[in-house]
């Protein structure tokens, strides 16, 4: 981009690779398993509110833990926020920076702000439910304190690679795992259909729902593919070292709610391809890793935007949850034995404890099942399986039917092994300095590469040598036994009078070096953790900043008027013809085509009729479309319509002082996230939906009623999306 900051690429060794911990196993299983970083959610104010989650107490001894290990640890408080929970939001901020938290990962503008007011030093991260696909969001936001960004799902290769180049803010990109089918932090289908928000962490699922598809009034046959709205996993192990030279500083895998079997499995994989990019060389899983990796969560699997050009990979439409492995179809059953026909594509083998499913089809979720009794192989595909008929009953069973492995004992028994023991897996240097002289104790100095320093002094003076000097090699002989400590022995410096040297005059029993080795080891590991904490600024942030943010009260509404939205020129003429009256003629119409070259002559018909006249931005801007931005701007709108922080960014500097109204798709659900788009230059906003209606007074206690667009009569947008169920092999624009 070339009105933008042009960005050093990031080197293929910096990638970090970021696992889920849901839970306390979980965490263990990302840390023995590889992971650079570790993200985490508490019991309120996170997008996994059905996972286990840690406890606020626990936090700051889950960051010792992470730190102990050199893993980073970033916790989400990645909701939208109600104006009545600011004050105790503010609390869990003050605490996650007190624990020592490498980052917070935050959905909420408020939520920035409040950050960075608290704790200035703790380094905030934009959530891929802020929506943000391109440079000029990401620019605004990093003008407001975010460091780093999580994009949306929906970005290919090439479009990230083009985001990267443009922005200095370091960005992270989702690799593995669940997909929405609405880009994140847009998604109202849930809060439509139950009352349950996603952008509160109580996401309904549903997606995973079986639907109809109607095609100009018609209904399509859709045979046993009815879950058009349910995507498949994903996985893009192979995509690695291209996300790499894209830019991208961190690799994100998804599963807060899954088990610690399926981060450990995910992240050892993505661990080795990381290293494998790294070192410059190609990268082939394991086929036993391939299948730990399936057996552990396994819907049908894409590589999403990513990869696939054909996006009917994207959803197969026969299943939303996970089935196992197919590894075969029933050839017969009798009340004995059921014999199968091996799948082509199954590499694995099939052994006695393992368990297996029963389906009629690919889609049909009603299966039987039990643990293999036995097994006998009666040709290179085909093989006989006996089960305990308390289990199944082969009775049931016909031939054709789909054979799904759900489970493998020997499997869950390596995975769980990987992490019942916990060592480093990275270790940072650790240098000593030692000084010392007769009738003087000995002291040592140690430092690792951060810089972090202490000092520790043995209890007695130490006796002058007469055969055996301190040397060292002895020295670094007791030294070098860090054992599970996070550090691993770099240098060793002995210092005497004269400055360095090759030994000491000194008699210094082992005893003595490993008493004061264990000590400034563990004084080490307190002082890194305290650095890691971050000091509270302003215990008084959430009034200080709506005392910084505040506006004139409002004065008395005495006249009502219309905006309206018109999405084509056929309605832009019915108005204009019908001439409607409410108070005098709408103050507003927003032009929202579908085609932006029919934006100039609706504007005109509008402005002949009397209007005032406001265009309206797409609701997602890729990269690189400033050009439709560039078209509105060449309309000459009274106002703009506008849906997402891109737009915002690059119109507040293009049209300063054009009305600018803020739409729900902002997701303003409290008084300091409105206050700062009104500080943007925003005239006026629209709430997000997910705004409870007892909500709406708090949050005029602390904005201008003048400043809001309430919505009376609008069709609301369950999702927004970039796949099209009825064109599959092809994303919409």
């Amino acid at each position: 981009m070339s009105r933008m900051t042009q960005r050093k690429q990031t080197t293929r060794a910096s990638l970090e690779l970021l696992s889920p911990a849901g839970n306390t196993e979980s965490l263990r299983a990302a840390v023995a398993n590889g992971a650079d970083a570790v993200y985490l959610g508490l019991t309120d104010f996170n997008a996994r509110r059905r996972a286990d989650n840690f406890q606020p107490e626990q936090l700051t001894e889950v960051m010792a833990f992470l730190h102990m290990h050199n893993v980073r640890g970033y916790v989400t408080v990645n909701t939208l926020i109600f104006p009545d929970e600011l004050p105790l939001f503010t609390k869990r901020l003050e605490m996650i920076a007190s624990a020592g938290a490498d980052a917070v990962i935050v959905q909420d503008l408020s939520a920035v702000a409040l950050a960075r007011q608290i704790a200035p030093t703790l380094p905030v991260h934009a959530s891929t439910q802020m929506t943000l696909t391109e440079p000029h969001g990401i620019e605004q936001v990093r003008a407001l304190g975010v460091s780093r960004v999580i994009l949306a799902r929906e970005l290919t290769l090439d479009q990230i690679a083009r985001v990267a180049r443009a922005t200095e803010s370091e960005l992270e990109v989702f690799v593995h795992g669940a997909i929405c089918f609405s880009y994140s932090g847009q998604c109202l289908a849930s809060l439509a259909r139950g009352g349950r928000s996603a952008n509160r962490g109580l996401c309904a699922q549903p997606c995973r729902l079986e639907y109809e598809l109607f095609v100009d009034g018609q209904a399509r046959n859709l045979e046993d593919k009815k879950h058009l709205l349910s995507p498949s996993d994903l996985t893009t192990w192979r995509r690695v070292g291209e996300l790499a030279d894209t830019g991208v500083h961190a690799v994100k895998i998804e599963g807060r709610l899954k088990s610690a079997e399926y981060v450990a499995a995910v992240t050892s994989l993505y661990r080795k391809a990381i290293d494998a990019a790294s070192a410059g060389v190609s990268f082939q899983p394991d086929p036993q890793h391939l299948e730990a990796v399936a057996h552990v969560f396994a819907r049908n699997i894409s590589e999403g935007f990513l990869g696939d050009t054909d996006r009917r990979k994207f959803i197969d439409g026969r299943s939303p949850t996970r089935r196992g492995l197919l590894v075969g179809t029933v050839v017969r059953a009798d009340d004995r034995y059921v014999i199968i026909e091996m799948a082509r594509e199954y590499t694995g083998r099939l052994k006695p404890g393992d368990g297996l499913a029963f389906a009629p089809d690919l889609a049909d979720g009603n299966c039987s099942g039990g643990r293999i009794y036995g097994v006998d192989s009666l040709s290179s595909r085909q093989m006989r399986l006996a089960f305990a008929r308390e289990d199944l009953d082969p009775r049931k069973l016909s031939a054709g039917m789909c054979v799904w492995k759900t489970d493998d004992p020997a499997i869950g028994k390596r995975l769980r092994a990987s992490y019942t023991r916990v060592e480093p897996t990275r270790r940072v240097g650790l240098s000593a300095r030692i000084s010392a002289q007769p009738d003087t104790p000995l002291s040592i100095e140690f430092s690792d590469e951060a810089g972090h320093n202490v000092r520790v002094e043995s209890d007695h003076p130490l006796a002058a040598a007469l055969h055996y000097p301190l040397t060292l090699d002895d020295a670094r002989r007791q030294l070098d036994r860090l054992g599970s400590t996070p550090f691993a022995l770099d240098q060793v410096e002995l210092c005497g009078p004269e400055g360095p040297t090759g030994e000491l005059p000194v008699m210094v029993p082992a005893s003595i070096l490993n008493q004061l080795r264990r000590q400034g080891v563990q004084s080490l590991i307190e002082a890194r953790q305290n650095h890691a904490k971050h000091d509270i600024v302003d215990r008084q942030a959430l009034a200080n900043l709506r005392a910084n943010l505040a506006f004139e009260p409002s004065p008395p509404i005495t006249n009502t008027y219309l905006s309206i939205l018109v999405r084509t020129r056929e309605q832009s003429l019915a108005l204009c013809e019908k001439g409607l009256q409410l108070n005098g003629k709408p103050h507003l119409v927003y032009a929202d085509p579908q085609d932006i070259d029919n934006l100039p002559p609706m504007l005109d018909s509008l402005r002949r009729a009397g209007f005032r006249t406001g265009a309206s931005t797409v609701r997602i801007l890729p990269p690189d479309h400033e050009v439709l931005l560039d078209r509105i701007i060449e309309s000459r709108p009274d106002a703009v319509l506008i849906r997402n922080i891109g737009s915002l960014g690059y119109l507040r500097t293009r049209l300063p002082g054009i009305e600018m109204v803020a739409d729900f798709s902002f997701n303003i659900v409290n008084d300091v996230s409105g206050a700062l788009l009104l500080r943007w230059g925003v005239r006026r906003i629209t709430p997000g939906f997910d705004l409870a209606d007892d909500a709406m007074p708090l949050l005029l206690e602390h904005l201008p009623a003048t400043c809001l667009e309430m919505p009376v009569y609008y069709r609301i947008p369950l999702f927004h999306t970039r796949y099209c169920p009825k064109r599959p092999s092809a994303a919409t624009k």
